[in-house]
């Protein structure tokens, strides 16, 4: 398993989330914010391989 695989399959989770929640419009604000926080994690991580890659 490598260390990209768990992001894959939260990226796919938070997929399936957001088509629900995209399906209720007071909840459509959720899961915006629920997509940039995925985003940033998902910064956050590849930085910090490219960190670990230099060392």
């Amino acid at each position: 398993m490598s260390a990209e695989d768990p992001l894959q399959e939260a990226g796919a989770a938070l997929r399936r989330a957001v088509e629900v929640l995209r399906h209720r419009p007071a909840d459509d604000v959720a899961a915006k914010m629920l997509v940039a926080e995925f985003h940033e994690l998902r910064s956050l991580t590849t930085a910090r391989q490219r960190l670990e890659s230099l060392t």
